[in-house]
Parts: C-alpha cells; sequence; structure tokens
C-alpha cells in the first residue's frame, strides 16, 4: 500500500490536470468545486479513515466522529470500494450534512435555501463526483502499489518494505 506522504503528492500533481480539463469541459465554476472536492477527498475524506491515518488526523476535533467507523475494518469494501466508499463516508456524515442544512434553513428560509439548491444543483453534482475521484485515486494508488511491490517480490525476490526498514531478500 502507498504510504500518506505518496497519496498527498497524487493528489496535489493530479489536481491541477484534472482542474484544468474540468475546466475546458465544463467550465469554471464546475472546476473549481469539482477540484476542491477532490483534494478534500484526497487529503481528508478518503477510505483511510478507518484507521489512525493523515486523514484521520486532519478532522483535528470532529475525527471523534470516525471512530465507529473504523468498525468497518480496514480496506474492507465499504471503505475503499469504487462508489460504495465515498457513498458510506456521505452516509456516515449525512448528520452533520443535515445540521448545516437546518442551520441554513434557520438563518435563511426554506424557500431561499431550496432555490439556491435548485438553481446550483450541477455543482452538488460536480461536488459528489470530485469527491468520488479523489477516494478513486487514493483506491487505484493502493491497488497499483501493491501489485508493483507482489510483482517485485516474486521477480526479484525482494521485499519492498518501509524506508526505515531495510530491504530484505528471500
Amino acid at each position: 500500500m502507498a504510504d500518506g506522504k505518496t497519496h498527498d503528492a497524487i493528489t496535489y500533481f493530479t489536481c491541477i490536470p484534472l482542474c484544468l480539463l474540468a475546466n475546458f469541459l465544463f467550465g469554471v465554476n464546475i472546476a473549481i468545486v469539482f477540484t476542491l472536492a477532490y483534494v478534500f477527498s484526497g487529503l481528508a475524506f478518503n477510505g483511510d479513515l478507518d484507521i489512525e491515518s493523515k486523514p484521520y488526523f486532519r478532522w483535528g476535533l470532529l475525527r471523534f466522529i470516525w471512530i465507529p467507523y473504523r468498525r468497518f475494518g480496514h480496506r474492507s469494501k465499504w471503505t475503499h470500494g469504487f462508489l460504495r466508499g465515498t457513498l458510506t463516508r456521505l452516509l456516515w456524515v449525512s448528520p452533520l450534512i443535515l445540521a448545516l442544512f437546518i442551520l441554513m434553513v434557520y438563518l435563511n428560509g426554506f424557500t431561499v435555501v431550496m432555490n439556491i439548491i435548485t438553481t446550483y444543483w450541477y455543482l452538488i453534482i460536480a461536488f459528489i463526483i470530485g469527491l468520488e475521484f479523489g477516494s478513486m485515486s487514493h483506491t487505484l494508488a493502493d491497488i497499483s502499489s501493491s501489485a508493483w511491490k507482489r510483482f517485485v517480490y516474486k521477480t526479484f525476490g525482494i521485499r519492498i518494505v518501509p524506508s526505515f526498514v531495510k530491504w530484505k531478500k528471500k
């Protein structure tokens, strides 16, 4: 599996090309929302919230909400699966989303909030797609890293381990 620094680097290096592509295809507003969601997902809303990891600690005082989420187990289909992982995390934070919605209704009125949602629905969709792309980049990095390490071990008999441990021969 790729480590936290690798995941962060992948997120940072791929966000600009993805933003430019989204801007070219869909316009600047969608590109900005998509990219912000992609970076947020890559850094703080990915499958590694099921362990004590960088994304977990980035939630600061709110990280307690992810403690029960860790019961799914690391790399389970509910935390690292395509679409399913993002959907699980969105459902997990849905009480926070509902609280934000209620606060917005309280401050602005139901009609105003619903007008905003119906007017800018496409930005909500872009945000959700950005979350999924960030999660997919994380999962693909894990899969490709594991495949590479397995290939090197089976081909050359070298086990690739974290940098603080020396490489081991068969």
